[in-house]
């Protein structure tokens, strides 16, 4: 999330017709980023929603899928979370 006084910046030189690039270079942030606040994927001073997290639930289900395939491969194990509805990143999902 940027400062509501930045993201209000890149709001009004959109308005004011600049193109994506030129406030991207003028305020040093990616291209990206200013599209989302100015189609309004993002809004001012609100943080995006954070990733649903390995819950006791899904951890629980990680250990017994482990102890019944010890040779479960991470990459298998990450798809089955998903189908589970774990959406965050495979590396939030790597247990040492």
């Amino acid at each position: 999330m940027l400062p509501r006084d930045r993201a209000e910046k890149i709001i009004t030189l959109g308005q004011a017709g600049w193109p994506v690039r030129d406030i991207a270079g003028q305020l040093g942030h990616a291209p990206q980023t200013i599209r989302d606040y100015l189609s309004g994927d993002r809004t001012p001073g609100v943080r995006a929603a954070r990733p649903s997290l390995l819950t006791d639930p899904l951890a629980s289900y990680c250990r017994r899928r482990f102890v019944e395939d010890p040779y479960l491969r991470p990459a298998s194990l990450f798809k089955e979370l998903t189908e589970l509805g774990f959406r965050g990143s495979r590396s939030t999902s790597t247990v040492n």
